[in-house]
């Protein structure tokens, strides 16, 4: 009997450690993705401004 409970915490073991990574891995995508949406933010908002710019100078002429 204590063989058998043995193979079940290696096996409860391998579980967790796997679901632990896995929600690692997931944790670190979603921060990525923060990340990313944040800069494409920045960046559109930078490209809004330089058209209200170049529609000024243009106006100008």
């Amino acid at each position: 009997m204590p063989e058998t409970s043995q193979f079940i915490l290696l096996g409860l073991s391998a579980v967790f450690g796997s679901v632990g990574g896995a929600l690692g891995a997931y944790v670190a995508i979603r921060a990525d993705l923060a990340g990313l949406k944040a800069v494409a933010e920045m960046h559109g908002k930078s490209l809004d401004r330089a058209h209200i710019r170049i529609d000024n100078l243009q106006g100008s002429l």
